[in-house]
């Protein structure tokens, strides 16, 4: 795991969903960063 607390708790969450919840969940986390960065 990484050192960075905050990226492990993102793998619990998303790791302990099943993979059809956890796909879409993944693009709008993407979607979401995406919109973050093209922000700045």
């Amino acid at each position: 795991m990484s050192k960075n607390p905050t990226i492990d708790l993102l793998f619990q969450v998303f790791f302990e969903k099943p993979a059809e919840i956890m796909i879409p969940s993944w693009l709008m986390y993407g979607r979401v960063l995406g919109r973050i960065w093209d922000s700045y």
